[in-house]
């Protein structure tokens, strides 16, 4: 944001001024009084001062300085700002008549003060704290303010923290003082409360309340669990007391309807008690007369069925003589049977073992000894060549002029020849020898390696040999033809004691001599079904002799009872009389409800009604002694009242949480927002505060580092170390107008913004001022600036947009 252009009637001491301001550096000219810092104070006021003034102190001291005297009663301001988006024009006037007015770039009119003021918030971006002490303050306000801070650092502090503190401070707020408030508040909420756990710290409710140190959130929590504990106690009386009431209603209408059932039965219970004395002889006597009948049936029949099952039981003995003559020859083929399975099992070990000798005929035979013999000297022919091998020699032939050809001869290997300049190596043992000229042996050690290189060959030779006896490629394959030979031996001494156990004391021909013994029995059952059949026959035979028993044991019982037929019948004429009789008695007495199916069941419900008449009227009388404990223990309040109570307590403790809620994430924010305020939040500060000092020194010297120290790491052509009274009284107005510049350009980012310096320079020597209007220009290369000055040189010297006063 940049200012356009600037017009008042009448302002303090000035009046009737329009002026207008380009983009980059503009150069305010005019005498001493001319009203140069009053027409900045006028851009000042129409930004932040509301046209509206009231009679306080502060509103009393703006009209004190700035209402034109004697008898002036009205002030005013127009500023033109260009934003991004377009151009607002603010209008304000004080005194008499209060008045604003901002004209957006969509042509919309504002006079509303609190919409005007929402609105240039979003324009401005920062706060009037900010804009009065960085873009409107002199330069010895700005040198003032960071030198307080500077003063209050520890040699070690760090740039970043600084550099924060110095913006912090210039927009007004402490950040101490803020964070500790914030902090006031949070305890004053969550003192003793778990914050992560929402319940009080340690879980002391209230059954452990704590006595000191209670925040706002624990003590609604306590009042609130205080009244929910009364409320769980006094629902518990009442609904106790409500239980009471409605058990006893209801045991008090049982019990009446239970008096006119048992009253009604008793009515019943003579009648009742004498048919439950005859109807059991009547049902006797009805049993009587049915069994008679059913034995005048069953006589005769049992007669004919003994002489049946006397020519059942004779059929069956015949039958079983046949079946056990049978059942001999089917035991006999059963151990036919049993030989020819182990005449098959021996035939198929005998063909097991011609397999089996088969194979072992072709592997060569082979010994443990042959295995261990041709390890042995496997392992030594390695040995050997190890101890050969053991070392390195290499050589080369430089230079040679015989006629006849150098050998040379490298451990184990074939001798070869060797020509000028070949290089040859061995491990342990070199010759070179020239036909009827000499011979040289080179080896490392004090090996005899014609002795070893001797006994390697024979080694060799003994193992190749043996490999070529036992037909095999090496030591692992006569390891496996030596366990295949032996596995296979194994399994034929298997057989073999298979056969002899198969056969036990007879040979292969006694066997097939006994299986042809038993002859020809294929038409022979097998055992198993002769004997199921055999089986069977018993068991029908067991059954026909029980039945014949019991058919005896009826006749004989009936005739000793009753002598014969006739006599039968004369029992039952004398029942029958017996049974009319106690008809007769029961017509007389009243009949059985319907709801008793016998007298039994009449006596049983009877005595159940008395017993539970008696149990109900006990239990009536302690529950009327409980429904008066109850009613004397309700308490004063009633649950309702208790609730309305919990409610408002409950909407406190809500509350409470919600504000401390509020108050943690305000806590969270200022954190968040210190955070980012970090030394590497700050590195375009730094990075802008260098390039303004490299323009200090007149690029004298170059700036490569800052450390947390603000020690300032230069170089020219090598590097030294400039330490923080780079700050000092000599420089100290020039760099605070660099770190001015640098915070600047800091926030603004890439948002074009103002600067208003009021006559910075009136106390630099030449050579600082100098240096000072070059950072200035750099700055004003991005940004607007607004330079006041009552010197012509300086405002030379500035150049720029020239504005005379």
């Amino acid at each position: 944001m940049i200012i356009k252009k600037y017009t008042c009637r009448r302002f303090a001491g000035i009046k009737n001024k329009d002026i207008e301001f380009e983009d980059g550096l503009n150069v305010i000219l005019g005498q001493n009084e001319a009203g140069k810092s009053t027409l900045v104070e006028g851009i000042h006021t129409v930004l932040f001062k509301p046209s509206k003034l009231g009679n306080n102190k502060k509103d009393k001291e703006f009209k004190s300085r700035f209402m034109p005297l004697p008898n002036g009663d009205s002030i005013d301001g127009e500023l033109i700002i260009s934003q991004s988006e377009g151009e607002y024009s603010l209008k304000r006037e004080w005194g008499v008549v209060s008045y604003s007015e901002l004209t957006t770039p969509n042509a919309d009119v504002i006079k509303d003060e609190d919409v005007i003021q929402e609105k240039l918030s979003s324009v401005l971006n920062f706060g009037q704290g900010t804009y009065s002490s960085l873009f409107f303050s002199k330069q010895a306000d700005v040198k003032e303010s960071i030198e307080n801070i500077m003063k209050n650092e520890e040699e070690s502090s760090e740039i970043s923290t600084l550099l924060r503190k110095t913006i912090m401070e210039l927009d007004g707020i402490s950040i101490e003082k803020l964070g500790g408030k914030i902090d006031d508040e949070i305890k004053a909420y969550y003192s003793n409360w778990d914050i992560e756990r929402n319940c009080p710290r340690n879980g002391r409710g209230i059954s452990d309340p704590f006595k000191k140190e209670i925040g706002k959130i624990l003590d609604s929590f306590y009042k609130k669990e205080r009244i929910k504990v009364d409320m769980d106690r006094v629902n518990e009386a009442e609904d106790e007391f409500r239980k009471a009431a409605e058990a006893l209603k209801i045991a008090e209408v049982n019990l009446e309807e239970l008096k006119i059932k048992k009253e009604s039965v008793e009515k019943l219970e003579e009648d009742v008690t004498q048919r439950l004395i005859l109807e059991p002889q009547i049902n006797q006597l009805t049993n009587d007369i049915s069994l008679l009948g059913k034995i005048n049936q069953e006589w005769p029949q049992n007669e004919m069925r003994l002489t049946q099952l006397d020519n059942e039981l004779n059929i069956l003995e015949k039958t079983l003589e046949e079946l056990n003559l049978e059942k001999d020859q089917a035991k006999s083929l059963d151990e036919k049977n049993a030989l020819i399975s182990i005449l098959k099992k021996v035939d198929a070990l005998k063909e097991e073992l011609n397999s089996l000798n088969t194979k072992v005929s072709d592997i060569k035979p082979i010994t443990k000894a042959d295995v261990a013999e041709l390890e042995n000297s496997y392992n030594e022919m390695l040995k050997t060549e190890a101890m050969i091998k053991a070392g390195v020699i290499i050589g080369q032939l430089n230079y040679y002029n015989g006629d006849s050809p150098l050998i040379v001869t490298k451990d184990l290997d074939e001798s070869s020849t060797v020509n000028v300049g070949e290089v040859f190596k061995a491990n342990g043992y070199i010759k070179l020898e020239c036909k009827d000229r000499f011979e040289i042996e080179f080896k490392t050690g004090e090996q005899d390696f014609k002795e070893l290189r001797q006994k390697h060959e024979e080694y060799k030779k003994n193992y190749e040999d043996i490999l070529s006896r036992l037909k095999v490629e090496g030591i692992a394959e006569a390891r496996i033809n030596k366990e295949h030979l032996d596995e296979l031996k194994g399994k034929i001494d298997s057989c073999n004691n298979q056969i002899s156990n198969l056969l036990e004391d007879n040979t292969y021909d006694e066997l097939i001599e006994k299986i042809d013994s038993f002859g020809d029995l294929s038409t022979v059952r097998s055992l198993d079904s002769i004997e199921s059949e055999i089986k069977d026959n018993n068991e029908k035979k067991l059954e026909k002799i029980s039945e014949k028993r019991l058919c005896e044991s009826n006749i004989s019982k009936w005739s000793e009872m009753y002598g014969d037929i006739s006599g039968l019948f004369e029992k039952v004429a004398g029942i029958m009389m017996e049974k009319n009789t106690i008809d007769q008695k029961l017509k007389l007495l009243k009949p059985l409800p319907e709801e008793f199916e016998t007298p039994e069941d009449f006596r049983k419900i009877l005595t159940d009604t008395r017993v539970k008449y008696e149990v109900k009227l006990a239990n009536l009388q302690e529950l009327r002694k409980i429904y008066h404990d109850c009613e004397r223990n309700l308490p004063d309040i009633t649950f309702e009242e208790l609730l309305s109570e919990y409610s408002i307590t409950e909407k406190e403790f809500n509350k409470n949480l919600e504000k401390g809620s509020r108050f943690l994430k305000i806590k969270a924010a200022f954190d968040e927002t210190r955070e980012k305020m970090d030394e590497n939040s700050f590195t375009p500060v730094i990075n802008s505060f260098t390039k303004y000092i490299e323009i200090l020194t007149n690029s004298n010297y170059k700036t490569t580092n800052i450390d947390d120290g603000f020690n300032i790491s230069i170089s020219k052509g090598g590097q030294t170390t400039m330490p923080i009274n780079l700050l000092s009284s000599g420089t100290y107005d020039s760099v605070a107008l660099a770190l001015r510049l640098a915070i600047l350009e800091h926030i603004l980012g890439n948002n074009k913004g103002f600067l208003i310096l009021d006559d910075c320079l009136v106390d630099l020597d030449p050579y600082r001022k100098e240096v000072a209007v070059k950072l200035i220009d750099e700055f004003a290369r991005n940004h607007q600036v607004i330079f006041t000055t009552c010197s012509p040189d300086t405002a030379k010297q500035l150049g720029g947009n020239l504005i005379m006063m």
